[in-house]
């Protein structure tokens, strides 16, 4: 069994007996949201499907970057956010690259790659958090003004 989302008062776990669909759970040892939580802890609670998605209807349609060992035929089982990076724009806007793994069933056999989604965030104006998708094999994403997990700027020496 998988977990798309093991974090919150629901679980979101892959339906063994119909593959791509979800089953909800309610999770028991939830004892509340936390008083500050990370912005990627927030797109893991609340988005780890919509990135799902979005990576699945990508390989649906062919569109989606693989690696030499996962073939087009290949099927999507899991994805799960592993990371975020966030790059300041101006004080109201972000530009977000959300690492994601992602498995794949190949001829019987499970395997993995991470992909990096990149997307924008505007306080005021439309928002867009899945708007490209590349390839991420663990190569340093370079930010001019870098925001922490909780968006707060990072201070250089030099400051």
């Amino acid at each position: 069994m998988n977990y798309i989302n093991n974090r919150g008062p629901i679980i979101t776990v892959q339906d063994p007996l119909r593959p791509g669909r979800y089953v909800q759970y309610r999770d028991l040892n939830w004892q509340g949201m936390p008083e500050i939580i990370s912005f990627t802890d927030y797109l893991r609670w609340n988005y780890t499907l919509d990135y799902g998605s979005f990576i699945r209807k990508l390989h649906e349609r062919n569109e989606l970057p693989l690696s030499y060992n996962i073939s087009a035929k290949s099927k999507v089982t899991n994805v799960t956010i592993v990371d975020g990076k966030y790059d300041r724009i101006d004080c109201f806007s972000f530009i977000m690259y959300v690492i994601c793994d992602v498995g794949f069933s190949c001829a019987g056999y499970e395997c993995h790659q991470q992909y990096c989604v990149s997307g924008y965030f505007r306080t005021y104006g439309s928002s867009d958090f899945l708007n490209d998708v590349k390839l991420y094999n663990g190569e340093r994403i370079r930010c001019r003004n870098p925001l922490d997990h909780f968006l707060v700027p990072i201070m250089s020496k030099h400051a």
